[in-house]
């Protein structure tokens, strides 16, 4: 049983033409990329918004959530703290596993070829940890 967790969730993504390009993506992977909390903001923020976004917004995005503020509200220096944490760490693990495409140049990210398969998992983690508004407004009374 342990060794179905290594078999591919997704070997191509469908209609696609195999190359190197196409990366298949474990249960092991996708749990693990799943299990950073900054990464499933940015995910959370590109499932919202289904469309080519920048980095900087992102990065407004995922330091709003952090510190519990809107993101207007968020420092310049919250701001570039998730900006470099996600150049350097979060997007390009992301796409490693074709998760998200990102232009380090242009700061463009984008959902990519396995973000349909993570998604509900993306969705279960938004709902656990993510309280609706009546529930948050119930619960502070």
């Amino acid at each position: 049983m342990t060794a179905m967790m290594f078999e591919p969730l997704v070997t191509m993504a469908a209609g696609a033409v195999e190359s190197a390009d196409v990366v298949a993506l474990t249960l092991n992977a996708m749990f693990g990329l799943l299990g950073v909390p900054r990464r499933r903001y940015v995910l959370y923020h590109l499932f919202d918004e289904r469309g080519v976004l920048t980095i900087d917004d992102i990065a407004r995005h995922v330091a709003a959530r952090e510190r519990g503020v809107p993101p207007d509200a968020v420092s310049e220096e919250d701001h570039q703290r998730v900006v470099v944490s996600l150049v350097h760490n979060h997007l390009p693990r992301l796409a490693e596993h074709g998760i998200v495409d990102y232009d380090s140049r242009s700061g463009d990210v984008v959902l990519s070829y396995n973000a349909d398969f993570v998604e509900p998992h993306v969705e279960s983690a938004r709902a656990c940890e993510c309280p609706s508004a009546t529930e948050e407004v119930e619960r502070r009374g």
